[in-house]
């Protein structure tokens, strides 16, 4: 358990916890943390993301345990933005990320990082497999209602283009292409995706401390402690219980639990940047879980 806690957890952490030292120290402000967060939103996170799609080996992907495990993460979503909203009262476009902040870990830039160098590539499928469902359900779907409260109305055209314009989900889609016609993708493109698909982890973790140091802890508030409880005790609870009940393989299972006892995902803080959304109690529970996941995830590790 010490062992995988100081390495390769706490390293990992450890970028986030230098981009909030030198946002305490005046270094980096808002501002370039904005900056850093559209270089990973329309660069490096593309990159990241046509490259896991490419190398994905999808046809050996467990489908019942994926569908155990998106079902609990629908239940976490439904649940954390209908307490966000109907309870403490806050904005919709609000409520629907803080739902998302609840459901979505923080595979791409924390779990996966942490599973690989623990477990090998032998976790790459099943996380793999989770993130694929997560970016064209969860993340773009959101992305689908931000863009139509943003604009007021329910106009298909109009959303279709906002959507279709998401790094993102062209680089989903893109993936995909490559992963099927793998034989003529120059070499060249993937070499560039995997380059530039590094950085998106730690400028993206240190970008987020960076925008947490500027946000005060307290007070914790009741909606946060809810959103603490639905992600750190209820969603690897209820995924422990579904993917057990399911008859799931222990080599899909742990990976999947490991993913569900993760912190908060950046990527609703990032959606949150980029539709100018408040985002203090998203980056408090951010950091509130992720540091209360640091024990969790080494016991399961250890």
């Amino acid at each position: 358990m010490l062992q995988t806690f100081f390495d390769p957890i706490l390293p990992i952490f450890a970028l986030m916890a230098i981009g909030f030292t030198f946002g305490k120290a005046g270094m980096f402000g808002h501002e370039a943390a904005r900056a850093l967060n559209t270089f990973v939103f329309y660069i490096a996170q593309p990159a990241l993301i046509f490259m896991l799609l490419a190398k994905a080996p999808m046809s050996g992907y467990d489908l019942p345990a994926l569908g155990s495990y998106f079902a609990v993460e629908m239940i976490i979503y439904v649940l954390g933005a209908w307490i966000s909203f109907s309870v403490f009262k806050r904005e919709l476009r609000e409520a629907l990320l803080i739902g998302m902040t609840c459901a979505f870990v923080n595979h791409l830039y924390y779990v996966l990082p942490i599973a690989k160098l623990i477990y090998g590539e032998a976790a790459v499928s099943p996380i793999t497999a989770a993130i694929i469902i997560d970016l064209a359900i969860l993340y773009c779907g959101t992305i689908f209602l931000m863009d139509l409260l943003s604009l007021g109305k329910a106009s298909p055209g109009a959303t279709f283009k906002q959507i279709i314009r998401n790094p993102a989900l062209l680089a989903l889609t893109a993936g995909i292409l490559a992963n099927v016609f793998a034989e003529i993708v120059p070499s060249g493109l993937l070499t560039y995706a995997d380059f530039a698909g590094q950085a998106a982890a730690p400028v993206l973790l240190f970008a987020l401390g960076v925008v947490i140091s500027g946000t005060a802890l307290k007070p914790i508030g009741g909606l946060i402690a809810v959103v603490l409880l639905l992600k750190v005790v209820i969603h690897p609870g209820l995924a422990w219980l579904g993917l057990d009940l399911a008859g799931i393989s222990a080599d899909w299972k742990d990976p999947l639990i490991l993913l569900a006892a993760g912190p908060c995902g950046a990527m609703p803080f990032v959606i949150a940047l980029q539709y100018n959304i408040r985002t203090d109690i998203m980056t408090k529970v951010i950091l509130i879980s992720t540091v209360l996941t640091l024990a969790s995830l080494a016991f399961l590790t250890g």
